[in-house]
């Protein structure tokens, strides 16, 4: 199922990352295509004004005379005309000062590369003459010439994109004629270079993506893993534990339906085990449901509460449960220590650890209470000698269901080992810590951190 799930969550992250990278790709390509497609549409529309405008001057200086013509041929020997300011297609902004007209480069100065432009003229007949082949540096082949003639005299003024002679024209129909301008298209699909390393740079960066959104979907769902381990050997523990005071009833009550007509006298010890297994599965029971109630703070009753009171009557409680173990009580509690908590977790939280120490002290030993404040926080350790914990199970003994004992063999001491995971519970929804440390040489300590109530 986690398997499932992280496999959801790395196909969801790609794909949305994907359409992202795509839209934005897109986007680029497009804007792309359309400035290039401008640059191409101002030089033509300059280079057909500039041929038009040179076609007026020249009619002019024939009209004019000689004189006037010389004055006009060196006007135009000076430099080209600066058409800009009238140039409807220049969205760009003004042609650059070399700009020349047919066939001559015709860019927008040294901000960006020239485009070479081929300006002809379009007669009556549909026919295609070069305006001014003399000065043009870029020729289109004739053959091209004649057979796109006849589409762009049928086609209105415009730009538009002979897609089979990799062309791009512009026709525009003046007072002194039609002109039509050509340039290559490459000039226009420029953005395909672009989107070919967009492609490149999309599939790297999807590499990457792809490695990181693995390390993080392991990383986020390995909390979720470890919980639903926890919960799946918590089920397996609680099953075994509750399966061998079950075998013991059933075991007991088959006897009994098998032996009616045996004396009531004579089957107590039937009776009596099926008693000890039944007050065994209530205690398992009960432990599961304060485990359950100690990971949900909702179930508890926060209020200011006497620690110090607490330690002192748990204490005392459990002074004749160590008699019994031939054990003795020794306690240094600080009086005033309170906590914001729920008193009657506090109080299970604090017998679970007087009697987890008293349990496992050595015969004629003491067991040390002790509660301190440490700045803002109330410190309670309880201290035991006896066997020392192994240094393997230091880190376990706090997991559920978790004992020395791997078979969890059925001792008079009925643990479930449910205890010290009640108390870790405990601890950490009062905002607190337990840690413990085991030697032979200083016994084994449980110590709980709590802060102080203001």
């Amino acid at each position: 199922m986690l398997k499932r799930l992280r496999i959801k969550f790395i196909a969801l992250n790609m794909a949305t990352i994907f359409l992202v990278m795509v839209v934005v790709f897109v986007g680029i390509c497009l804007n792309e295509r359309q400035q290039n497609f401008q640059e191409v549409q101002s030089s033509l529309g300059g280079a057909i004004y500039k041929a038009a405008e040179t076609d007026r001057k020249a009619k002019a200086q024939a009209e004019s005379g000689p004189q006037d013509g010389a004055e006009e041929s060196q006007t135009a020997q000076q430099g080209p005309i600066d058409a800009s300011s009238s140039d409807p297609l220049n969205r760009e902004g003004p042609q650059a000062a070399s700009e020349e007209t047919g066939g001559m480069v015709l860019g927008r100065g040294e901000e960006s590369p020239a485009i070479p432009v081929a300006v002809y003229r379009l007669s009556q007949d549909g026919s295609l003459t070069a305006a001014f082949p003399e000065q043009s540096i870029i020729s289109v082949d004739e053959s091209t010439i004649e057979s796109a003639a006849q589409t762009i005299a049928q086609a209105a003024d415009g730009t538009d994109v002979l897609s089979d002679y990799g062309l791009v024209y512009m026709k525009r129909s003046m007072k002194d004629g039609t002109y039509v301008t050509f340039a290559d298209s490459s000039f226009v699909e420029r953005w395909e270079s672009l989107a070919a390393s967009l492609a490149l740079a999309g599939a790297g960066a999807l590499t990457v993506l792809f490695a990181i959104n693995v390390f993080f979907a392991r990383w986020a769902l390995r909390p979720v893993e470890e919980a639903w381990k926890k919960q799946r050997q918590f089920v397996a523990d609680a099953s075994h534990e509750l399966k061998t005071p079950l075998t013991v009833i059933l075991a007991n009550s088959s006897i009994l339906e098998k032996h009616p007509e045996t004396p009531l006298r004579e089957n107590m010890q039937w009776l009596e085990s099926t008693s000890e297994e039944a007050v065994r599965m209530q205690e398992l029971v009960s432990d599961m449901l304060s485990l359950a109630q100690a990971e949900s703070t909702e179930t508890y009753e926060f209020a200011r509460t006497n620690l110090s009171s607490i330690v002192s009557k748990e204490a005392l409680q459990f002074e004749s449960v160590a008699f019994e173990r031939n054990v003795a009580i020794e306690d240094d509690i600080a009086e005033g220590m309170h906590v914001q908590g729920s008193t009657r977790a506090l109080e299970k939280l604090v017998g679970t650890l007087i009697d987890n120490a008293c349990k496992y002290a050595a015969e004629a030993s003491s067991v040390t209470v002790r509660l301190s404040r440490q700045g803002k926080k109330a410190v309670l350790s309880v201290r035991n000698l006896g066997n020392p914990i192994p240094q393997e199970s230091i880190e376990h003994v706090f997991d559920r269901f978790y004992r020395a004992d791997k078979a969890r063999t059925h001792d008079d001491s009925r643990s479930f080992g449910l205890g010290l995971a009640i108390a870790r519970e405990i601890t950490e929804s009062h905002g607190g810590s337990i840690k413990v440390k085991s030697s032979a040489e200083d016994g084994t300590v449980f110590t709980v951190v709590l802060p102080l109530s203001k």
